[in-house]
């Protein structure tokens, strides 16, 4: 198989061009389709020494930026569990999530107990047409909760809470007195 003929003159200005723009001898030779050796044999001569030490520097610094990151990585490996304690971790959690889960259960079902108990003592005679609690009242309104504000005869404001739309409050209450019709 007979060798490639290159204008070296032209192939010579192409790589050199191509060089400035920050290409390697391996990018300059698969660009313009010949091999390193003939992209080193052109462009070799005409490269300073000073471009040759910083290139030599910057593969220096790469070559300490990846020790460093495989230092690093080796450390994190050093401290990782390994699978059977990972194992016998998540079996825990899953025996604490169960637990949990029976714990919400019980829960659940306390909560519904109050709830019926809350709203059976809708019937206070303490609690007005429109669900508002007449007998406690807060003095801040709180974030979140339904509460009608009124001013004493003093004008001082004060809250009271609609106990319709939080019926649970009424569970607590010591004050409950069945509405006389």
């Amino acid at each position: 198989m007979p060798r490639k003929k290159y204008n070296d003159e032209e192939l010579k200005q192409k790589a050199l061009e191509l060089r400035t723009k920050g290409y390697s001898y391996r990018a300059i030779a698969k660009t313009l389709g010949c091999s390193v050796y003939k992209i080193h044999d052109v462009i070799a001569p005409y490269e300073n020494v000073n471009s040759r030490l910083r290139q030599a520097a910057e593969l220096a610094r790469k070559v300490d930026t990846l020790s460093d990151k495989v230092s690093q990585l080796e450390s994190i490996l050093m401290h990782m569990k390994p699978l059977e304690e990972l194992s016998m971790d998540v079996l825990k959690i899953k025996q604490d999530l169960g637990s949990i889960s029976k714990e919400i259960a019980l829960l659940k079902d306390d909560m519904a107990i109050l709830h019926i108990s809350a709203k059976r003592r809708l019937l206070c005679e303490h609690i007005d047409n429109d669900g508002y609690c007449k007998l406690w009242m807060w003095y801040d309104k709180v974030e979140g909760w339904d509460m009608l504000q009124e001013k004493d005869k003093h004008g001082k404001v004060h809250y009271h809470l609609n106990v319709k739309k939080h019926p649970l409050i009424c569970t607590a209450c010591p004050t409950y007195k069945e509405k006389t019709k």
